[in-house]
This record gives structure tokens, C-alpha cells and sequence, in this order.
């Protein structure tokens, strides 16, 4: 099974990873806004380094949630983000949209960020360069 843009715009389920406990920062934004604006589907941090975020739980990987997750916004350092996508993978995230600087405007391929192996069949990942998608 192939996952669409459709189907990342249709979460229910969603993890932010390397969420900001400040709201205005990059790494805080989508989960303020997601809380703030209406979205009545599940919302989840996850930042290893703290317990809670902006008021709520925060998880310390995406498989700490312990349920299934459609979409993974993954906000973190650009060093970070294969170790990130990894982790969706390994715990059967269906797709992630990845906010990181550093990335393709620094001149780097996406090579240098991808992970090692494909992601299971059906994961798309979703950069602000472009759509990655395995499967």
C-alpha cells in the first residue's frame, strides 16, 4: 500500500518529535497549532528530554506512544532527522513532513539524510524540498 499526500493531510493519529515547549519556536509551532486550532484528532510530543511540552505529556520516542500514528511532523536539528525517520519506521509510522533546516539549502543531497535502509512498504516521508516515498 502506497501512502498519499492525501492520507498525510487525513491524520488522525499524529506525533510531534523534538516538539518545543516554546510555542513560538519552529519545534513548537505545529503541536500549539494543532492543540489551538481545532484539530480533534490524537496529538502527541515527543521530546526525550522532557516530560511535558506545552502543558502536555510529552513522550520520550514515538514508540513510547504506544499506538499507531499516521503522521510524524519531525521538527528536529537536521543532524538528528535519520535517526528520527528510523525511529517512525521502526514503529510503523505511515508518513512524516519534515521541518528541519539545514537540510537541502545548505547544498547537501538528501543521500546525506536518508536512512540507511528503505522504511517499510507504504511509508512516504515528506520534506519541505519535496516528497521522499518508499514502498
Amino acid at each position: 500500500m502506497t501512502v498519499t499526500v492525501a492520507d498525510l493531510l487525513s491524520a488522525r493519529r499524529v506525533a510531534v518529535i523534538g516538539a518545543s515547549d516554546d510555542a513560538g519556536k519552529i519545534a513548537g509551532k505545529p503541536f500549539a497549532f494543532l492543540k489551538r486550532d481545532g484539530f480533534d484528532g490524537q496529538v502527541w510530543a515527543v521530546n526525550p528530554t522532557r516530560d511535558t511540552v506545552q502543558g502536555h505529556r510529552s513522550f520520550p520516542s514515538v514508540a513510547a506512544i504506544g499506538q499507531a500514528v499516521d503522521l510524524a511532523i519531525i521538527t528536529v536539528p537536521a543532524r538528528h532527522v535519520a535517526g528520527a525517520v528510523r525511529d517512525c519506521v521502526e514503529a510503523g509510522v505511515r508518513g512524516a513532513v519534515i521541518f528541519a533546516g539545514g537540510m537541502a539549502e545548505t547544498g547537501k543531497t538528501a543521500a546525506g539524510w536518508r536512512p540507511r535502509s528503505p522504511p517499510s512498504p507504504g511509508t512516504a516521508v515528506c520534506g519541505l524540498s519535496g516528497r521522499i516515498a518508499w514502498g
